[in-house]
């Protein structure tokens, strides 16, 4: 958890990081840690066209995404990334 805190909350005096969740792990977040704070708080759901909101904003410069080396039974996944609309910074 603390490096999720941590790449999830840095940010510039003007600016904030966006944390996207389904709804399930919003629900699981004891609600007096919600919403996270100095984050932007972002709960989706199977019925949003996620890649129509994305086209629509202006604002997602960056987008972190952390590869899980395990499997673990789950019935929600993470849609494909385009990668090729991304520049792999390190």
């Amino acid at each position: 958890m603390d490096f999720f805190t941590k790449i999830t909350s840095t940010a510039t005096t003007d600016k904030l990081n966006a944390v996207i969740q389904g709804r399930l792990t919003w629900e699981s977040i004891p609600k007096k840690f919600r919403p996270l704070a100095n984050r932007i708080n972002i709960v989706v759901s199977s019925t949003l066209d996620s890649q129509a909101a994305l086209n629509q904003s202006e604002y997602p410069v960056r987008f972190y995404c952390t590869h899980i080396l395990k499997d673990y039974e789950c019935d929600v996944f993470f849609p494909n990334i385009d990668w090729k609309n991304f520049k792999e910074i390190t």
